[in-house]
């Protein structure tokens, strides 16, 4: 085919034409015309035919192994696939062919921080900024110091990016998540609107900001932006959206109370649950199946895991704060902090299960759900043995979670302390912190279970908590009983600080 095929071709394409045999007749006079086969394999991958574009991709890096571009969108490419690994390959190679392509850089440091890789993804951001000093790279050098739990050094990274480029969106948002993490949310709320303006419609730092708001307490101003949370990208749609949102009326049918999230803020929330019953007449709970047996015991309230039946409204249990006048801290009084109470037979059976024990009986729990490379600052899991370490040597030791690792599970079946206490639910859960003298434990499901019911628990956060676990020094207002022993540093668990309060507390 000639090359005036080509052009007129070329013209279709630039003009909007997304016919996907557009460059097929080129191609096939002429295999090797690199330029039909480039502009091919993007319209594939606009038209979302990735493997189809892969393979217009393999076919430009075969003819010239040393064109960064076409590694560069095969490794875009690749990673639509799932294919990070072989996308990571790529972008090593295209950014040593043009060292100085800021964009091939960000993206290789960016593709290595997803591989979890957080050493080679910093060392590859810094060898960009030896040969550009860009905005974009100060912005992903920040996220990577982040990931190794340098947040000082994040912030600053983050600081020099919107000093070079103050239009740059992303590097205000990640400023304000890294002075969240500081415990810094006044200063986080700052870098959020600068964000939020650059972007209007863009959800997340809206929705970030809510959260630095419920940090500080300012809960009436973080409550409109907090559901912004189901615009966020990536956000399930609201289950049974098509009931009308409940405005906090009585109602002449059931309400239905939705849980979102994980097992934690259905619990944190579900403090709600009873007065939102009562103020609507009647509720149905629609919660993950092992929180049932627990939510079954609140007046006014129905619970099933698939809600099938008829309802005159709903409501996000995370929305059920604003809808009943949550404003500040002090209005949270109005609401009980022992809210749920464990099934009386479950009590009964552990009660006469465990027997009495010679030594203070500590409920324990070592790690949130399973974490994947997950930064030193966020991490929820201490480990066990020093958790194990930390305690009295005469306790009555119950695990409050289920026990998944192998090694962990050796290592509480080596500990003469450790009773075999399995909780199949969190009614297990609750009815066993019941029957402890004291709870201790990272921020997990089963510590929210253990303060809903009342039971005395020391919490252990991660260095950058939730905002659910407050600013203050060791306190927080949503579970006032609850006493928190912070981290002075990412991963610097407290435990010296907790074998002296527990010795102490039962001395």
């Amino acid at each position: 085919m000639s090359g005036g095929d080509y052009a007129e071709a070329l013209s279709r394409f630039v003009s909007g034409d997304r016919d996907p045999t557009l460059f097929d007749a080129v191609l096939a006079a002429d295999p090797g015309h690199r330029a039909a086969r480039l502009n091919r394999g993007v319209l594939r991958h606009q038209l979302g035919r990735d493997a189809d574009a892969l393979a217009d991709f393999d076919a430009l890096v075969a003819l010239d192994p040393d064109d960064a571009g076409a590694r560069f969108n095969r490794a875009t490419t690749r990673l639509r696939l799932g294919r990070t690994a072989e996308a990571a390959a790529d972008l090593a190679l295209a950014a040593a062919q043009e060292p100085d392509a800021v964009d091939i850089r960000v993206q290789l440091v960016r593709v290595r921080l997803e591989l979890g890789d957080v050493a080679a993804a910093l060392a590859d951001a810094e060898a960009g900024l030896a040969r550009a000093d860009a905005a974009p790279l100060h912005d992903i050098r920040g996220l990577a110091l982040a990931a190794c739990g340098r947040l000082a050094e994040a912030e600053a990274a983050f600081v020099a990016a919107v000093a070079r480029d103050p239009a740059l969106r992303d590097a205000h948002h990640n400023l304000g998540l890294v002075r969240d993490d500081l415990g810094r949310p006044d200063d986080a709320l700052t870098a959020y609107a600068a964000a939020a303006a650059l972007d209007p419609a863009d959800p997340e730092p809206r929705f970030c900001a809510a959260l630095a708001r419920l940090a500080r307490g300012d809960l009436a101003a973080a409550w409109p932006d907090f559901r912004r949370r189901h615009a966020r990208p990536g956000a399930p749609e609201p289950r049974h959206a098509h009931l009308p949102e409940w405005r906090g009326e009585r109602l002449d049918a059931p309400l239905l109370l939705v849980s979102e999230q994980g097992f934690g803020d259905t619990l944190l929330f579900g403090r709600f649950a009873a007065a939102a019953a009562r103020r609507a007449g009647a509720a149905i709970l629609e919660a993950p199946a092992p929180l049932l047996p627990l939510f079954a015991e609140v007046p006014g309230l129905s619970v099933t895991d698939r809600f099938t039946g008829h309802a005159a409204a709903r409501c996000g249990l995370p929305d059920l704060p604003a809808v009943l006048g949550v404003g500040d801290f002090s209005d949270l009084a109005a609401f009980p902090a022992s809210y749920l109470a464990a099934p009386p037979a479950r009590i009964a059976h552990w009660r006469q299960s465990l027997g009495d024990a010679a030594g203070p009986r500590l409920g324990i729990v070592w790690r949130g759900r399973a974490e994947t490379r997950t930064a030193p600052h966020l991490t929820r899991a201490i480990p066990l043995a020093a958790l194990l370490g930390a305690l009295p040597p005469d306790a009555d030791i119950l695990p409050l979670q289920p026990v998944a690792d192998p090694d962990d599970a050796r290592r509480l079946a080596d500990d003469p302390r450790v009773r075999d206490a399995a909780p199949a639910d969190f009614a297990d859960t609750a009815a066993l912190a019941t029957l402890c003298d004291l709870v201790v434990g990272a921020d997990s499901g089963p510590i929210h279970a253990a303060l809903a019911v009342g039971a005395e628990t020391w919490v252990l956060p991660p260095f950058s908590p939730d905002w659910r676990w407050s600013t203050a020094p060791d306190t927080t207002p949503w579970y006032p009983a609850a006493r928190l022993l912070r981290q002075p540093a990412p991963e610097r668990w407290p435990l010296a600080a907790l074998k002296r309060a527990v010795l102490d507390k039962f001395r």
